[in-house]
Formats: C-alpha cells, structure tokens, sequence
C-alpha cells in the first residue's frame, strides 16, 4: 500500500491578511467555499432562513441567500419592529 504524499484536508489559520492585492485576490477564491457553502448547509440542516451580506475589499457587495437586499432589509425591519412592539406590550402588564 502506498504511502499518501498530500496533506488532506487541514486547518488554515485565520488571520488578517496585511497585503491589500492578496487580500483582493483571496477573496473571490475564499467566499464561495468558507462563507456561502456554511451558510447553505446551516440553512439546509436548521430550515433557517439564513442571508449572508458581504463587502469586497473593492466595496462591491455580494448577498446569499435572496437575491434583492431591499427584500432582507425590509423583512428585517418588520422583524425588528414586531419584537419591539411586543416587548413594550410585555412591559405594561
């Protein structure tokens, strides 16, 4: 039996990258397998819904999740609202 002579799968040590062209080559290499592939399996084992916002070091923004941001940031704000309203009906009783 052969011996393997790759590594496999292993740890990478997160940290911040100090170089701005490798972080700005790193990212389009990194965001669809770290990010957007856990927030995808989290969405599928919990039935969460899950929605991922993310700004490039060049400023452009990417999303996961829903493909319009005005649709997340409204839903959001409703969210954010109703429990606001019931934790101050929760307060006059």
């Amino acid at each position: 039996m052969e011996k393997r002579t790759n590594r496999g799968k292993q740890k990478i040590e997160i940290k911040l990258i100090d170089s701005e062209e490798v972080c700005i080559a790193t990212f389009p290499q990194r965001k669809n397998t770290l990010l957007f592939k856990k927030a995808d399996k989290l969405s599928t084992l919990s039935r969460a819904n899950v929605c991922v916002l993310l700004s490039s070091p060049s400023g452009k923004p990417y999303s996961y999740g829903f493909t319009n941001i005005e649709k997340i940031t409204v839903k959001l704000f409703e969210l954010k609202l109703h429990y606001r309203h019931r934790d101050h009906a929760d307060v006059g009783k």
